[in-house]
């Protein structure tokens, strides 16, 4: 070989050194700094719709096998009773404790337990986020409900064991590795 191509295969072989110090000088601090994954958090799980104010509405999509709306369009909750969420039917009403609907006061409100409820929570707001109307049936949870954090339980691992639990995905949520 000539020198011209000793002196380019110096160059490149320096060069690749070079670039190979620096790839694992990175990887290096990268893997001791506790990386958050994914960085960012939805704030309500993928096709349900946030109100701005902290609360998610469940309209038809994403609702995993914790949430099912009948061929009528009524919607029951059957996931995790422990879990903040209330179901509104337009349609259906059941008893404010829980019966049948024939006796007592009538509510169309469900909590997650099922429960006929007089009235939904007070962060739940008389107006409805588009496209939600009074003719539609519907559930809703707060990501801030204090639920979430009941007996120390950080409210994240909560609502990813919410989703995870319930085959709803939740970007940032359902894929955390904080839990």
């Amino acid at each position: 070989m000539e020198a011209f191509h000793w002196i380019v295969i110096g160059i490149a072989l320096f060069f690749l050194i070079l670039i190979l110090v620096f790839v694992g000088l990175m990887m290096r601090t990268s893997m001791s700094k506790n990386n958050i994954f994914p960085p960012v958090q939805q704030t309500c799980p993928n096709l349900w719709i946030n109100d701005g104010s902290g609360n998610c509405y469940y309209v038809g999509s994403n609702g995993g096998s914790g949430i099912t709306t009948s061929t009528s369009g009524a919607i029951t909750y059957t996931g995790d009773a422990s879990f903040p969420v209330f179901v509104y039917n337009k349609d259906k009403t059941v008893d404010v404790d829980g019966t049948t609907p024939t006796t007592g006061t009538q509510t169309n409100w469900t909590n997650s337990r099922n429960i006929g409820i007089a009235s939904p929570p007070a962060y739940i707001p008389s107006t409805l986020p588009s496209p939600l109307t009074a003719n539609s049936s519907y559930a809703v949870f707060r990501t801030s409900d204090t639920t979430w954090s009941d007996k120390g339980a950080v409210p994240l691992c909560q609502q990813k064991k919410f989703s995870n639990n319930n085959n709803i995905y939740w970007d940032g949520v359902s894929n955390t590795n904080q839990c």
